[in-house]
């Protein structure tokens, strides 16, 4: 059965408008609910990332607190290393010459052969020798030359490891007595001769 609205044509448009207005109306509210909502989130996570920042700030000037009591200790520590590098510096080519001269008197001492001049020389290892240091030149004299052949062997053993590459300048008969023969030999100096000062004289720090 159709329905007859039997309201005049007025109040049937106000009550028409009327129900437009209270659905824009609560269109209005929930709109602003969610912008509230979204304001209140929002605002919650601006505070917390606030604090976190507000405590990384705190941390950061306990840290540079810290490291300046820290600042004497790491001038300390530059003037050690700035030290110990100068100690490195100077004994790079430190040969501990009593130990390498007492062995060549050692091992001299059972040869038919006699030292009478020696030089020595020390200079920083080249590129195609790392691992020699300087040298020693040495004459002498000896009873024959299978004597002096014998010291040449001797300094270069592999139970005498402070010199290597040794040879023979000269042997030859002596002038003065043809009993005797004069030689030169020349051997090198090598990193086995070098003294531990360094290790001595640059105090070990604990970590």
């Amino acid at each position: 059965m159709p329905k007859i609205n039997l309201l005049p044509q007025e109040r049937a448009e106000k009550a028409k408008a009327r129900k437009g207005w209270m659905g824009s109306a609560f269109l209005a509210i929930v709109y602003v609910a969610i912008l509230g909502a979204t304001f209140v989130y929002f605002k919650g996570a601006e505070s917390a990332a606030q604090a976190d920042l507000d405590a990384q700030v705190a941390a950061n000037q306990q840290l540079q607190s810290e490291i300046s009591t820290l600042q004497p200790y790491a001038e300390l520590a530059a003037k050690y290393e700035t030290g110990s590098q100068m100690i490195r510096t100077a004994l790079a080519n430190d040969v501990a010459w009593g130990r390498l001269l007492g062995d060549f008197g050692r091992m001299i001492s059972d040869k038919r052969v006699w030292m009478e001049s020696l030089s020595v020389g020390v200079a920083s290892p080249a590129a195609e020798t790392p691992t020699v240091f300087g040298s020693v030149s040495m004459t002498g004299r000896g009873f024959d030359y299978p004597d002096v052949s014998s010291w040449l062997l001797t300094l270069d053993s592999q139970d005498w490891d402070s010199v290597t590459g040794s040879w023979a300048g000269t042997v030859t008969q002596d002038d003065s007595d043809e009993e005797l023969v004069t030689w030169n030999l020349t051997t090198s100096i090598t990193d086995q001769a070098l003294s531990d000062r360094i290790e001595t004289l640059i105090p070990e720090v604990p970590e």
